[in-house]
């Protein structure tokens, strides 16, 4: 059965106890500790322990979790028990992957995983600029998301994108999300056109899920966005803006190439195993 992590001092042991502090660099994309604080508190990052290792799951959608191996390359891999329709595993580095993650892909493979989509990572360096809490332009408005624009954000969501590859969280997630203030939507003359979320460590600021509604497409709203977002983090002197694009989307790169973001050369392969039917 899976059992909930407590808090990030329990993650720790977790790991300290699994042997395999040094595949956290190698295997898997690095769990930020302002990411576990908040899965944790919120009860949505779980563990399953196997003779292999340590397997933590982040329970992001109904459809769908996330995984996090601490193993011991070398051994043959065994699936967590989970009822979700689809598990995915993310693998990141910034060259070509060590013998050792090459071994845990092989692994992978062996037991059903595919390779689903790769993402590149960008960054931008950000000034120290003050700016209103509020943008108003031509009849665009963007502010921080409440409960009520929830509904519209999870349409728009599943409109716009492939829910596994680009980590879609479910609506208890997204409600947690907005209760923290990490939402930011763009309107139109009151209309709903647009969303961002934001993510913060102690010196970045991370932009996900960024969908503009199609109706609204061309208007600089995802500009406007984006340029919100890096207004908040400013304001809490962060330096850096990061963000991650799947590979052949041309219209995201074309935006974020205009905004000043530049690859930085790490890049995220997501294996995925279907459940069977």
């Amino acid at each position: 059965m899976c059992n909930y992590i407590r808090n990030i001092e329990h993650f720790e042991e977790l790991v300290t106890h699994s042997g395999s502090r040094e595949s956290i660099k190698n295997i898997n994309c690095y769990l930020m500790p302002e990411e576990i604080y908040k899965l944790t508190r919120n009860k949505t990052l779980c563990f399953q322990e196997m003779e292999s290792g340590l397997w933590v799951i982040q329970n992001i959608h109904k459809e769908y979790v996330l995984l996090y191996l601490y193993a011991n390359p070398a051994k043959t891999i065994e699936l967590p028990i989970t009822d979700i329709a689809a598990t995915t595993f993310f693998i990141g580095t910034n060259k070509i992957f060590p013998i050792s993650t090459q071994t845990v892909i092989a692994h992978l493979q062996e037991i059903g995983f595919f390779c689903h989509a790769t993402s590149f990572r960008f960054s931008k360096m950000l000034g120290r600029v003050s700016s209103p809490e509020t943008v108003i332009l031509g009849g665009l408005e963007i502010r921080a998301a409440g409960a009520e624009d929830v509904t519209q954000i999870l349409c728009l969501w599943e409109e716009t994108f492939d829910l596994v590859a680009n980590q879609i969280p479910d609506s208890n997630n997204l409600i947690a999300e907005v209760s923290d203030g990490n939402v930011i939507c763009a309107f139109i003359d009151g209309v709903f056109a647009g969303v961002l979320v934001t993510g913060f460590t102690k010196s970045e600021l991370l932009i996900r899920h960024v969908a503009v509604a199609r109706e609204f497409r061309g208007k600089s709203i995802g500009t406007a966005l984006v340029a919100a977002a890096e207004e908040v983090a400013q304001k809490k002197g962060l330096g850096r803006s990061l963000l991650w694009v799947i590979e052949g989307n041309k219209p995201a790169l074309s935006l974020y190439n205009k905004l000043g973001y530049n690859t930085d050369g790490r890049f995220m392969t997501q294996y995925t195993l279907a459940a069977p039917d």
